[in-house]
């Protein structure tokens, strides 16, 4: 597989970034695992939870599901 990168100003995976990524993870998914769901799970970013966003993952029949809030990252412990 050749090398992607993905990058826009704000660091973030939104917009038509996050939405050629998704089509890259539906190309590959369906190469290798042809009728299989693809089960995406992501965080809170609100790009990502946007209506133009979950379109764009259904029409490429990626299914994509959210972690609770403050639930991907482990709490910071205070150090003694």
């Amino acid at each position: 597989m050749s090398s992607l990168n993905f990058w826009n100003d704000t660091g973030y995976l939104e917009g038509a970034v996050f939405e050629a990524v998704l089509a890259k993870v539906a190309e590959e998914w369906s190469t290798r695992n042809s009728g299989m769901p693809a089960l995406l799970f992501g965080y809170q970013l609100t790009a990502h939870r946007r209506a133009d966003s979950a379109e764009c993952a259904t029409n490429f029949k990626l299914f994509r599901f959210f972690l609770a809030p403050s639930t991907s990252h482990p709490p910071t412990l205070p150090s003694f």
